[in-house]
């Protein structure tokens, strides 16, 4: 396996928190997304967050990002991103499948979904936006200020990551790529969360485990969850 460092010192919007836990708090930046679901509520509620966008043909328009929140009592949040990549349509199928079916009280906690967070790749069916040509997967921790890429994944980061417990990323081969079945483990920047993600991948019981670091990538949305420490 190949090992590398993960230095998010320079992130002046993450605060660590004191040594004896294992979560950062991140202070969320000016920003004018919205949404009308309420990550509080019980139940099952199906709706978007809004991100502002200004193109040629709607002025004071923005991008709905679809978002589902289900919650009995209390718990564990797990987030769950289908659509990392807009051509790896297997994750936002099944992560769809899951929202029609799932009774609220089928569970202890919460889950909050994403089925397809890179929503006009999604749409086009590409690896990246056709909007701005990013990669998602290679922009966090995100811009509020920047382009739609940037601000969906600064919102993943600075509203939703610090909401959750678990985090749960689906990916498929797309385009460029043939995968096997597998559940992959990123190692954590700790040793406990290192130790709790191998616990985690291990009981969701895919045929094919691996372990990669991705060369010690910092920009993609399973570091910047392990960064703060989430199980991922």
């Amino acid at each position: 396996m190949m090992t590398g460092t993960m230095n998010f010192e320079a992130d002046p919007m993450t605060v660590q928190r004191p040594a004896n836990t294992v979560r950062a708090t991140i202070i969320p930046r000016n920003n004018s997304v919205y949404t009308s679901v309420d990550f509080d509520r019980e139940g099952k509620q199906m709706g978007f967050f809004h991100v502002p966008q200004s193109p040629h043909d709607d002025a004071w328009g923005t991008v709905r990002v679809p978002l589902a929140v289900i919650k009995n009592g209390d718990g564990p949040t797990v987030l769950i991103e289908g659509g990392n990549h807009g051509d790896e349509y297997e994750g936002p199928i099944a992560l769809g499948e899951l929202l029609r079916e799932i009774d609220p009280r089928d569970i202890a906690g919460r889950i909050i979904a994403i089925p397809a967070i890179n929503i006009r790749a999604v749409e086009a069916g590409t690896r990246t936006s056709p909007v701005d040509g990013l990669n998602f997967n290679r922009s966090f921790p995100g811009d509020f200020n920047g382009t739609l890429t940037s601000q969906i994944a600064a919102y993943v980061h600075d509203i939703l990551f610090p909401k959750a417990d678990y985090f749960l990323d689906l990916h498929s081969g797309g385009s460029s790529l043939m995968i096997l079945p597998s559940a992959i483990i990123e190692p954590s920047p700790t040793a406990q969360g290192h130790r709790k993600n191998i616990k985690a991948t291990l009981a969701f019981g895919a045929p094919t485990v691996v372990m990669v670091d991705n060369l010690g990538e910092t920009r993609t949305s399973t570091a910047s969850a392990n960064h703060q420490g989430l199980i991922v």
